[in-house]
């Protein structure tokens, strides 16, 4: 079968015949134009009950799909009475061969960020106990882990413009970052310098490859491979999550020194972290540079063939529209104000969507509608509320409790492990319940670990006796902290993931394909949330290290319970 100019009027003939109501119209948007707008005339249970089983032609539908964009040029007959998706063509739904150099280049990105993630919290565990060695205040340690999230904010809107062009040369520079400012950390010791320390952590923060890994996942990959790309993507950063405490605790059995001309170096627990890091990312940037090559944006190519059908379709529906008015009477004659006022809004839609690829689109706070905001205060929330409880695990515990610096690390690893098998469960779960539903159960789970965490006799200024089972029930003792925080972190980690996916499907259009798409509003969101995060704990530490922890917690659970409510009262804006 060819495609010609009168057999794709003849489609579409066919095709706005059979939308009747607004069941068909639904089974339009998502077959043809690839829209899923109304969610409810979507759901099964209700297309079950007004299609019937001679529409569920959906080979009719996808023909109709490709031959609305000229991507068909032979088809089998026989192929498609089998109702097998139709994958002819250069557009969007081809499927390309990925070689070796592929795979290679995708796991040195994914790789990237587990890298990252480890040597962000690799300081965690050793950060109190660093600046006290070097002559400052334990509580400073906040700071030291804050430095790197308000510089990776600075860094993300460079790499964001730069990944529009070439993904290797930010990944160099990303690495060189890395290297420097771990190289820096390790030496802070032997100058005795709290400064270098700062600096080094900064450098950390500037090398933030998180965005570039977002925005190589989402150019890159089919739309075929994203969903399993970015389980990946999430693995692998509860990984490092997991990994960079563990290592910093491994590294409390290294103690030697190395005599120079330039005096003693010395490598310790606190040192041995930030040279290990300096080594693993020299060699990481080699690798990039010798077998990393420029993929073809496989994504963003799907995603201009379905901007264009939507354009195809929507002025081949005006054309068939305008003619089923009839030629006596005009066509703004035959519309009522209600729809005049509609074609002008729908008008404004398409000014904005032209307008905003412009360089300055980052600036599009205005196009954002409530659901986005509603993700991008969730998801600054629990990046806020993520970094507080492991930014202050080595102050709380170390100062309440007396744990060693290979506890701490201990209950960071224990914390990053667990994410693993639950994110893998969360993403099983969310394709048999709506991301909302599952948003609502992790937030409840979240607040209900964050209210382990408050010591309420400590609210009353009473001493609690440990033979009294009512204060060791209210108090948070060192059980009841490893719980609080273990729920607390697993549920909110695991509510990243369905905020970060209910994100991508409610942000415009127009800005998912310019510079102010998902991925940058993601980072830039959570990146804000842990620099926050940070400096709170910092706050809180320097106003009382004995009530750190109510003055941390009893806030936040306030501020997550707000959030429930707000997830609550727009319930049905959620609906992706």
């Amino acid at each position: 079968v060819k495609f010609r100019s009168d057999p794709c009027v003849k489609c579409i003939d066919a095709i706005l015949a059979r939308i009747k109501d607004a069941t068909h119209r639904s089974l339009q948007e998502l077959v043809v134009l690839g829209s899923v707008g109304n969610t409810l005339s979507l759901e099964p249970t209700v297309i079950a009950d007004t299609v019937d089983d001679k529409d569920w032609d959906m080979a009719f539908y996808a023909l109709t799909r490709d031959g609305l964009c000229g991507l068909v040029v032979d088809i089998d007959m026989g192929f498609l009475e089998a109702g097998a998706p139709i994958m002819s063509g250069t557009g969007f739904g081809e499927k390309e061969k990925q070689g070796f150099e592929y795979y290679l280049s995708l796991g040195l990105n994914l790789f990237s960020t587990f890298l990252y993630m480890a040597n962000y919290f690799v300081a965690g565990p050793t950060s109190a106990v660093y600046i006290e060695t070097l002559g400052g205040n334990k509580a400073l340690a906040g700071l030291v882990i804050g430095c790197t999230p308000w510089a990776a904010m600075v860094s993300t809107i460079l790499y964001s413009a730069w990944t529009t062009h070439t993904f290797k040369r930010p990944l160099l520079f990303s690495g060189f970052c890395l290297c420097i400012g771990n190289l820096l950390y390790g030496l802070a010791l032997h100058f005795k310098s709290i400064e270098l320390v700062l600096i080094g952590r900064i450098g950390v923060g500037l090398g933030g490859p998180r965005v570039i890994n977002r925005r190589y996942i989402a150019d890159v990959s089919s739309i075929e491979q994203r969903t399993a790309i970015s389980a990946a993507f999430v693995t692998l950063s509860a990984a490092g999550t997991a990994v960079g405490p563990g290592l910093a605790a491994i590294c409390q059995s290294v103690d030697f020194t190395i005599e120079t001309s330039r005096g003693t170096f010395i490598f310790n627990g606190l040192t041995a972290p930030g040279y290990i890091m300096f080594v693993v990312w020299f060699l990481f940037s080699i690798l990039v540079a010798l077998t990393f090559k420029e993929p073809e944006r496989i994504g963003l190519n799907e995603l201009k063939g379905k901007a264009d059908s939507v354009a195809t379709s929507r002025e081949s529906s005006l054309h068939e529209d305008s003619g089923a008015l009839g030629e006596e009477q005009p066509l703004l004659a035959q519309s009522s104000p209600t729809e005049y006022e509609n074609n002008e809004e729908h008008n404004k839609v398409i000014v904005t969507e032209k307008s905003s690829c412009s360089p300055f689109a980052m600036f599009c706070a205005k196009n954002f509608t409530v659901p986005v905001w509603i993700c991008i205060i969730l998801l600054f929330v629990d990046k806020l509320t993520m970094e507080a409880i492991m930014s202050s695990v080595a102050v709380v515990a170390g100062h309440s409790y007396d744990w060693s610096v290979a506890e701490i690390g201990s209950l960071g690893v224990l914390m990053g492990i667990l994410v693993i098998p639950l994110s893998i469960a969360i993403g099983a779960v969310s394709r048999m319940y709506e991301d909302r539903v599952i948003l609502t159960v992790l937030l409840s789970i979240s607040v209900c670990g964050i209210f382990l965490l408050i010591d309420v006799p400590e609210l009353f200024g009473e001493h609690p006796d440990d033979h009294d089972w009512k204060y060791s029930v209210l108090c948070v003792g060192p059980h009841k902290y490893i719980y609080g925080c273990l729920i607390g972190f697993c549920g909110l980690q695991c509510l990243e993931s369905i905020i970060m996916s209910m994100l991508s499907k409610v942000v415009p259009h127009s800005l998912a394909k310019g510079f102010c798409n998902s991925g940058l509003i993601n980072t830039e969101t959570g990146t804000f949330g842990r620099a926050i995060g940070d400096i709170a704990v910092t706050l809180a530490g320097l106003a009382t290290l004995d009530k750190m922890l109510n003055t941390l917690m009893i806030p936040l659970a306030g501020i997550l319970l707000f959030c429930l409510i707000i997830v609550r009262c727009f319930y049905y804006a959620l609906a992706v």
